[in-house]
């Protein structure tokens, strides 16, 4: 049985430079903590479940189709004894921010959905294991960033950031994985397949699964025999899911419909019909193919149709989940007699139900591969070393998070990296982010900058920003609902296109071009001017960005199309289609063409100063608190302000006044926390040397001196006290 909490302790100092392609990032890496993935038993998800359960309750609901649904548990008084009951449960639990969106709320019932089911057949094993891997970064990174809620979790919210830090999540990477949470709804079935898990054997009992869904049978009368698809099925008419995933093992690589016999070309094998939502399925697969990347032994996954690259097969999962609701030809309601019968109303669907993208990834050639496994470090890049094939899947179980929904976030203001955006475990009052989002400006400000990233989809057609004083909107423009139209909004500045950090030509352009000299986004980084002209002191100035992506997913393929239709999976139609809308169960998914980002609000201060200058109003960490950093120790390598490289010594030589200029800037104040962070590094001693009298000097030569004589030039030299805090303050600093 695998130890969860396990890790591998080692020191790393890696600095990763990448090409900017699709799922890489340049940045320097410090990882500390290192965990070795194991395959889970079947006796470890109830444990870790009930300990998330524990550990976020405002993030995470636990079940299992026994309790939920009223389904009996297949297997016998043998099986899975860890159950009080007979058999084996069906777990499942749902990922969603409960705090900002209630159960049954109207923000609730717009929240994109996904699934991910880790086995259909239980001796296929990398699935389960990549799945709850997966939602426990997700559950760390969210909770985390939704410290501190009050002052007394300051403490708390610097541990975590540091904690993770230490495993290889950094800032930009932390805020992004609490995005997906705080604005997704994600349902993970880890063993479907309960007792196959737990057996270790491909079938449930006598019946695969995968072959067990009502879709292209020939006798309706042999399919939802099993709990496995029951359980699937009760959850699929629970939702509206839009993205799918639906893991197996055997072989490697990344499948989509077609995959049924109806729907094979026999009179051309090597030219196979397409679906509908090719196009989008295509540049999807694509995408999970290059973010899972390769190792030794292993390949990227190839991607393609089922019937191209795999084979056909009569009552799979996946053409049931994509189709069930739009060819009704090939659908039909189902009679088993197992465990006593199912309802046939449970196999007849609505319009709604069944179209979702539901990519199966055959994810080892083993189906219980006991090598390449993978590990943690740097795991959300993909070129990282410890790659494998948990390492992989977790990627792509988060990728798919992540284009379920297009979004834009603004980031910056001026040289401003801004502290928040989407915050997790906070109420959503319709107005909150007018107060909570918010910058102030100098009076004599001409302009102002603001950078904006977008995300969620592959292909960004145009992204645009918009203001308009925050009086003249606030009746149309809310925080957590997206606008119905730009009427009332001036734009700032030009259309722009790019492509998304995902996309086969990564992030473009390039977040390294932010002048708030830190990257503060993994996807890519638009920047325009808002003028403040026609403003006056006190007025309060509401700027918006839009983002109209992947506008091709709504073209059907050209030729080999079956049946011929338009796209019709709600994914394609949510971001291509404005008059889209399904509605089921109180899931609701509208239809629109743009997407708007929270809204930043802008306050025109009374001060006249440096026109540059912003400050953050209202932020979580109080101004005397500085956002947690990893520790005092000043960066010994180079690195670059405003494209320009320096390092930190240049600040351990040059005077005091100079010094704090420079300190102001966030890029000086990450990488030289000891110069710059005098308060919260008061025993800091620099490792640069420094000129007194004409003569370099360091903490190091002063220290050789004998206490009488360094006091002395301690109390003479300001430039020693400066850099050599701890030396000289032996009384609050005795190890220094």
């Amino acid at each position: 049985m695998p130890n969860y909490s396990n890790v591998v302790l080692l020191l790393f100092s890696l600095a990763s430079i990448i090409d900017g392609v699709s799922g890489n990032r340049n940045r320097k890496l410090q990882q500390t903590v290192v965990k070795e993935y194991e395959l889970f038993e079947a006796e470890t998800f109830p444990q870790l479940l009930t300990e998330w359960e524990e550990d976020y309750p405002d993030l995470i609901q636990v079940t299992t189709a026994q309790e939920a649904y009223g389904l009996p548990a297949a297997g016998g008084n043998n099986d899975c004894p860890f159950y009080e009951e007979k058999g084996c449960p069906n777990y499942f639990f749902t990922i969603q921010d409960f705090i900002a969106h209630p159960i049954g709320s109207e923000t609730s019932n717009l929240l994109p959905e996904m699934i991910w089911s880790g086995c259909l057949h239980g001796n296929e094993r990398v699935g389960p294991t990549s799945v709850m891997e997966a939602s426990a970064i997700l559950l760390e990174a969210a909770y985390c960033e939704g410290l501190p809620r009050d002052p007394s979790e300051i403490d708390a919210a610097k541990e975590c950031r540091s904690d993770l830090n230490n495993k290889g999540i950094d800032d930009v990477q932390r805020k992004w994985l609490a995005r997906l949470v705080s604005t997704r709804r994600i349902v993970v079935v880890p063993t479907a397949n309960a007792l196959g898990y737990y057996r270790n054997t491909r079938e449930e009992g006598t019946i695969d699964p995968n072959r067990d869904f009502p879709y292209d049978l020939t006798n309706y009368d042999t399919c939802m025999q099993s709990i496995t698809a029951r359980t699937l099925n009760e959850i699929y008419l629970d939702h509206m899911f839009q993205l799918a995933f639906t893991f197996h093992g055997g072989i490697e690589g990344v499948y989509y419909e077609w995959g049924n016999p109806s729907f094979y070309n026999f009179q051309n094998t090597q030219k196979q019909f397409r679906s509908p939502d090719d196009e989008a399925q295509d540049q999807i697969s694509r995408a999970y193919s290059d973010y899972g990347d390769k190792f030794e032994g292993s390949k990227n996954y190839e991607y393609g149709t089922s019937n191209d690259l795999l084979y056909f097969v009569r009552g799979g999962m996946e053409d049931w989940a994509y189709a069930g609701s739009w060819t009704p030809e090939l659908t039909g309601t189902c009679t088993p007699r197992q465990f006593g019968g199912y309802p046939p109303e449970k196999t007849q669907y609505s319009n709604s139900t069944l179209r979702a993208f539901n990519i199966l990834v055959e994810t080892s050639w083993q189906k219980e591969p006991t090598s390449n496994i993978g590990n943690s470090f740097d795991v959300l890049n993909k070129d990282t070393p410890g790659n494998g094939h948990v390492s992989r899947n977790i990627r792509l179980s988060l990728l798919s998070a992540e284009l379920v929904e297009p979004y834009a976030g603004i980031v910056g203001v001026n040289e401003l990296a801004l502290t928040d955006d989407i915050v997790p475990m906070t109420s959503r009052d319709p107005e909150s982010c007018f107060e909570d989002k918010a910058v102030m400006v100098a009076g004599n400000a001409e302009s102002v900058d603001i950078e904006w990233t977008v995300g969620g989809g592959l292909t960004i057609k145009n992204t645009k920003l918009w203001y308009a004083k925050l009086d003249d909107v606030s009746d149309n423009v809310k925080c957590w609902t997206q606008p119905t139209s730009t009427q009332g909004l001036e734009r700032a500045g030009k259309s722009f296109s790019g492509t998304s950090f995902f996309s086969p030509q990564g992030a473009n352009p390039s977040p390294a071009g932010s002048i708030t000299d830190v990257e503060p986004t993994v996807g890519p980084l638009f920047r325009a001017s808002v003028p403040l002209e026609n403003f006056n002191v006190g007025d309060k100035i509401l700027v918006l960005a839009s983002a109209k992506v992947d506008p091709d997913w709504k073209e059907a393929p050209t030729s080999l199309l079956i049946p011929e239709l338009p796209p019709q999976s709600h994914v394609a139609n949510a971001r291509t289609d404005p008059n889209y809308f399904h509605e089921t169960n109180g899931k609701k998914i509208q239809g629109r063409l743009q997407w708007f980002s929270v809204p930043l609000t802008i306050v025109i201060g009374e001060f006249d100063e440096n026109e540059r200058t912003v400050v953050e109003l209202n932020p979580r960490f109080p101004p005397d608190v500085d956002p947690p950093q990893d520790d005092c120790e000043d960066n010994a390598d180079p690195f670059l302000f405003k494209g320009t490289e320096t390092t930190c010594q240049e600040l351990a030589d040059i005077s005091a006044q100079k010094r704090e200029k420079k300190c102001d800037k966030n890029k000086y104040r990450k990488n030289c926390p000891g110069l710059c962070k005098e308060a919260k590094c008061p025993c800091a001693n620099s490792k640069f040397p420094f000129i007194i009298k004409g003569e370099t000097t360091s903490c190091d030569d002063e220290k050789e001196f004998n206490e009488t004589k360094r006091g002395r030039r301690c109390d003479k030299f300001s430039k020693i006290r400066r850099n050599c805090r701890g030396l000289c303050n032996p009384e609050n600093c005795p190890a220094r």
